[in-house]
């Protein structure tokens, strides 16, 4: 019968190594080029502050747990700092005391980092300046702070089992690992991606 030869099984992305192809892709996007190590103020010197004895591997092509875990430092790291800058004080402690904001307030102070301090809709435009015109080093924070960001919802959503957050992020991905050279785990994302919204039953 064809349930005892599990013809009925279906293959699905193993998420471990979903992340695993993730951090390696931002890896290649953000860290891995020569220009970007010597960047001043780029992402590559906020890593050698946070592993300065493992410089040499980050250059080279480090392991998932130091990327996993100095991504989603970085990302955490900008957001307060980002949140200090929306609300004009170096203490979020004493601002979230004496303010006590709804949850609606932080909605939309969320909403006005997200504007600020990561990729949005203006993005193309921005990049479409002039040379002379144009901050490439704001750009390429940016960029890192949304592809970090990316990142760490999906590592926190499947540590957590938030499962339909997990397939709603993994679309992002899909062309991030086809332009770092990821084919195979792009075409295996976006074919699982559209059966399950096509052909599997609900």
């Amino acid at each position: 019968m064809a349930q005892n030869r599990l013809q009925g099984l279906i293959n699905i992305p193993g998420i471990f190594h979903v992340r695993m192809a993730c951090v390696d892709a931002i890896w290649q996007t953000h860290l891995s080029s020569k220009d970007q190590q010597q960047n001043k103020g780029g992402i590559f010197e906020f890593f050698k502050l946070m592993q300065p004895k493992d410089i040499a591997k980050v250059a080279g092509g480090p392991g998932y747990q130091i990327l996993n875990d100095g991504i989603q430092h970085l990302v955490e790291s900008n957001i307060i700092v980002c949140c200090k800058d929306i609300v004009g004080m170096t203490n979020l402690w004493q601002w979230f005391s004496d303010r006590k904001p709804s949850w609606d307030k932080i909605c939309s102070l969320a909403t006005e980092i997200h504007k600020k301090h990561f990729v949005g809709a203006d993005f193309e435009d921005m990049r479409d300046m002039p040379n002379k015109e144009r901050d490439q080093k704001w750009e390429n924070r940016l960029l890192f702070n949304h592809d970090g960001l990316m990142y760490s919802m999906l590592a926190h959503a499947s540590n957590t089992g938030a499962i339909t957050l997990v397939k709603d992020l993994l679309w992002h991905w899909v062309p991030m690992f086809s332009g770092t050279g990821k084919h195979k785990y792009a075409a295996h994302v976006s074919r699982f991606l559209r059966d399950l919204h096509l052909i599997y039953p609900p």
